[in-house]
């Protein structure tokens, strides 16, 4: 409405610039706070679309628009005042779309264990190769895995008015693979296959605001931690305005160029990969004597040429879930915490973010359950959660070793432990549709839930809308 009446007191809104063109100031559709002013010019071909002429009536108007509103003295964001002045608009947030401007190459990742009965069973079917047998379906062993994503990293950002800068993506997530052959083991049977399936395609990163400028040194390309050739999230993180989103991508479309399908072998020694397969196989124990169509005669054969260990392969298959005294202590990894002891660290986030969804989703399962099949009853409960921050805590070693364990509900007031800067801060950050302005900011149908070490260290934040739990139908098929 300010920017508006700017316009009018400038006699901008309602302009006549001629040809029968009137400008006209109206609220952008995807961001109300950025002010549109359109004109259209009508062509009738797609041939005339791309003409010179009618580029020249466009350059045109654009000269035209330069002058009424005085392009050049613009002022920047950073540089601009707190207060307006007749010169000076503020702008509000803006929306940014990052994306490859010539495609990318996609790959699909898939991995996980082949058991050895399995894999002599597709051995006597007569096939060549590993690689042969499982070409159409080797999407099937993904015990381990199974990703699928980018592995360019984006090269331009799309401003909200359809304008494309070049950007440079200057960090990027740190690999910490190891190549699978320097790994002590493989899943849990005694033979493991990767394939990668190789595409060129689309994807497509969904946008984000900003209240402040855009700036390509705050964007982090995220490797996919199981195949970390993809990157199909980002992160913006500013840490001068404390501006922190997390950026999803989606498949649009792709071309096949190719698979690659890997064997590996669970050693005494190791992780091996296999190079002379089924063909090989049958030569060597034709000139042994072995009768390679029975099963047990190829399975001494396997186990006598990879030093395979089938005892220890039986006793992963019947290990327990449940930890034991025997079992070793999960180890510590570094975790990044800033100035104001919050978690800066992607892949910590997502986990948690993951135990705290499990979190709300038992605790939606409890209700349900102590609600006797009234859904009205169910509904009460409900909302008895909803319209404030729910605060759960975990031990600090917790964090350390990425547990959820020690997780326990804090019923005190928080802004008796936390400083006013701190609280502000992270209702900054989090990912919320609508940035909360205090901790009672919270509406009414969502369930809110935010996570810290117990020595205050802030974790991440999870959100569940009224209309994303189940519904009458659903209720009763819990």
């Amino acid at each position: 409405e300010e920017i508006i009446r700017i316009l009018n007191e400038k006699g901008l809104n309602g302009k006549d610039i001629g040809d029968g063109h009137i400008l006209k100031a109206e609220p952008g559709k995807r961001n109300p706070s950025i002010i549109t002013m359109n004109i259209e010019i009508p062509y009738s071909s797609e041939e005339e679309l791309a003409s010179d002429k009618l580029r020249e009536i466009v350059r045109s108007y654009f000269e035209k628009f330069s002058e009424i509103f005085n392009f050049g003295k613009s002022v920047s964001a950073k540089s601009k005042p707190e207060s307006n002045t007749d010169t000076e608009l503020e702008p509000g947030a803006m929306k940014y779309k990052i994306k490859h401007k010539y495609g990318t190459g996609i790959i699909e990742d898939v991995g996980g264990g082949v058991s050895i009965d399995d894999l002599i069973d597709i051995f006597l079917d007569a096939h060549d190769s590993w690689s042969d047998a499982i070409s159409s379906n080797f999407y099937d062993y993904d015990s381990d895995w199974h990703e699928h994503g980018p592995t360019s990293v984006i090269d331009t950002i799309v401003l909200e008015d359809g304008t494309e800068k070049e950007i440079n993506v200057s960090v990027i997530e740190e690999s910490e693979s190891k190549e699978l052959t320097e790994r002590e083991s493989l899943g849990w049977e005694v033979f493991f296959t990767r394939a990668i399936s190789h595409e060129s395609g689309e994807w497509e990163f969904e946008s984000f605001e900003l209240e402040s400028e855009f700036n390509e040194k705050y964007l982090v390309a995220n490797r996919n931690s199981d195949s970390e050739s993809i990157f199909s999230s980002y992160t913006y993180d500013n840490t001068e305005t404390d501006e922190y989103v997390d950026i999803e991508g989606e498949f649009v479309e792709s071309n096949n160029s190719g698979i690659d399908i890997s064997l590996f072998v669970n050693t005494k020694n190791g992780v091996e990969e296999i190079y002379d397969e089924f063909y090989d196989w049958r030569e060597e124990m034709q000139e042994k004597g072995i009768d390679f169509t029975l099963k047990e005669e190829i399975k001494k054969y396997l186990v006598e040429k990879y030093n395979i260990d089938l005892e220890e392969e039986t006793e992963a298959k019947g290990k327990p879930e449940s930890n034991t005294d025997t079992e070793l202590e999960p180890e510590a990894i570094d975790i990044k915490i800033n100035e104001w002891g919050i978690v800066r660290d992607k892949k910590v986030e997502d986990y948690y973010w993951g135990c705290l969804s499990d979190y709300v989703d038992d605790t939606i399962r409890e209700l349900a359950a102590d609600s006797y099949d009234d859904f009205e009853e169910f509904q009460d409960k409900l909302e008895d959660h909803m319209g404030y921050f729910i605060i759960l805590l975990i031990d600090k070693s917790d964090l350390n070793t990425q547990s959820f364990d020690s997780n326990r509900e804090y019923l005190e007031n928080i802004e008796d432990v936390l400083s006013k800067e701190k609280i502000e801060r992270i209702l900054k950050i989090i990912n919320t549709p609508k940035e909360f302005s205090s901790l009672d900011d919270v509406p009414e149908d969502e369930i809110a839930v935010l996570l810290f070490t117990d020595d205050w260290d802030f974790i991440t934040y999870y959100g569940l809308h009224k209309d994303d739990t189940p519904d009458e139908e659903q209720f009763y098929q819990m």
